[in-house]
């Protein structure tokens, strides 16, 4: 006998049941969901780097550092530039 009242755990009773909705568990795990659809993104991933504002030595500057952080291999330094010269304000 089972004085706890957790009857998941009771020998007999038939399939365990889930202790919060009463459900038996054999029942719960039938409408489990599977992954959603698949994302299909507007553009290429990665995007294009960034194109430099003419004239501008800040953007000329992160250019610079760009190109130094992609031959050393540092993509994420490379992805940074790409984000700052974006946001860069003309």
């Amino acid at each position: 006998m089972n004085t706890d009242g957790d009857r998941s755990r009771t020998a007999g009773n038939g399939p365990p049941r889930h202790p919060a909705t009463d459900v038996p568990a054999t029942t719960l795990a039938a409408h489990r969901t599977s992954m959603a659809a698949p994302v299909y993104l507007p553009q290429a991933f990665p995007p294009p780097d960034a194109t430099p504002a003419p004239g501008c030595a800040r953007c000329a500057e992160l250019a610079t550092s760009r190109r130094a952080a992609r031959a050393k291999g540092d993509l994420s330094a490379v992805s940074d530039a790409n984000v700052l010269i974006r946001r860069h304000p003309h």
